[in-house]
């Protein structure tokens, strides 16, 4: 849109202007691209690009969109007047849209629809007459568009979607207009990118590592997250604070009938997202103790969840794949476990409800006693 292209040139906070010589340089930039207006989090989560110094930030995006498999539509070449007018396939769900962003709306005169006309593209016009992308450079928005903007070692690139007056509910306020107040989350942001470069062995140092990790991800993603905790996330990051619990989420597949258990937010957004239900925390499992083993069953498309090496390994042994330790059991609650002789998938439940067991039993289950502990 006309408006929109002059529009995300301007900024009330000016960056610095950089002179690059002929020669290029090699350059780590983290780059981030996030729908938080729509209370969506990332369509790309923050990851480490390796460019050069020469390399536009409009041949960056592209890089990186490719890299994800996103299509997008543009105005321009990424050699000039690059401007990303939407991404393909991504808006699939209903918006939640935060209060921040509907109060600044009204205030603003700023009519907000519930329907994309465009989707599953998000891009101009998308639920607002302002909606579409901007971008910005170590939370400052350049004062150029993305094809004469060239990196520097260390800078943190975040492609973002905007709602309303261009940037205002992103923090960026033009002629003195209101909007949304949000925090620095550059640092925030890098950190993240770091640890995804091998986010496995992040975990793998103990539970209050992948808590803190969950924690950073929730404030980078809540719009208004304040500075105070922003920063209080990345020293989690650095510093994790041990922890006594950790919360076991369950899901289930109204296809298989299959329920799933997971310590991993990440795990349990990813399959709520492919069309899994939530059913909140099924129970708090200790941070150490005796390992429950998981194992997967690649023909069955199921899950079993053991606290018996030995039944383990003769799983392991009939073709199903050893998934490692999913959580401990240890605490004086039991977590029941029942059977389904007539089951497929999903043949095993567990439970911390002596109703939902009974109830089990009535339709047919079997009473396998005691899966594990819990606290």
């Amino acid at each position: 849109m006309k408006k929109w292209s002059k529009i995300a040139t301007i900024s009330l906070v000016f960056a610095p202007a950089f002179v690059y010589g002929l020669d290029a340089k090699a350059a780590t930039v983290t780059v981030a691209v996030e729908r938080f207006t729509l209370g969506q989090g990332y369509v790309v989560e923050p990851e480490q690009v390796n460019v050069t110094t020469q390399k536009n930030y409009a041949g960056i995006l592209e890089q990186v969109l490719q890299a994800n498999k996103l299509e997008y539509t543009q105005l321009g070449t990424t050699d000039n007047n690059f401007y990303l007018t939407g991404i393909k396939g991504i808006d699939t769900k209903q918006p939640q849209i935060p209060s921040a962003v509907t109060q600044l709306a009204q205030q603003t005169n700023t009519k907000l629809s519930s329907v994309n006309a465009s989707a599953p593209t998000l891009g101009e016009y998308s639920y607002s007459p302002t909606g579409g992308w901007l971008y910005s450079v170590n939370n400052q928005t350049p004062t150029v568009g993305m094809s004469d903007q060239k990196p520097t070692e260390g800078d943190v690139f975040r492609v973002q979607f905007s709602l309303v007056g261009y940037g205002a509910d992103l923090g960026q306020s033009m002629d003195g207009q209101a909007q949304v107040k949000v925090a620095d989350k550059t640092a925030l942001t890098k950190k993240i990118a770091e640890i995804n470069q091998d986010k496995a062995s992040y975990f793998k140092q103990g539970a209050a590592y992948e808590q803190a990790y969950q924690t950073a991800m929730a404030q980078l993603e809540n719009l208004t997250a304040s500075q105070t905790d922003v920063e209080a996330a990345l020293q989690g990051l650095n510093q994790p604070t041990p922890v006594k619990t950790i919360a076991m989420y369950r899901l289930y597949n109204h296809n298989s009938g299959e329920h799933f258990y997971t310590a991993s937010v990440a795990e349990k957004n990813n399959l709520v997202a492919v069309g899994w239900t939530t059913e909140g925390i099924g129970w708090q499992a200790p941070a150490s103790g005796e390992p429950v083993y998981r194992v997967y069953n690649p023909n069955a498309g199921d899950h079993h969840y053991t606290l018996n090496a030995g039944e383990k390994n003769n799983l392991v042994k009939l073709g199903w794949q050893d998934e490692g330790t999913a959580w401990y059991s240890g605490g004086s609650q039991k977590m029941y476990r029942l059977y389904n002789p007539n089951a497929q998938a999903g043949a095993h439940h567990y439970t911390l409800n002596v109703g939902e067991k009974n109830n089990l039993l009535n339709a047919g289950w079997q009473a396998e006693g005691i899966g594990w502990y819990a606290e």
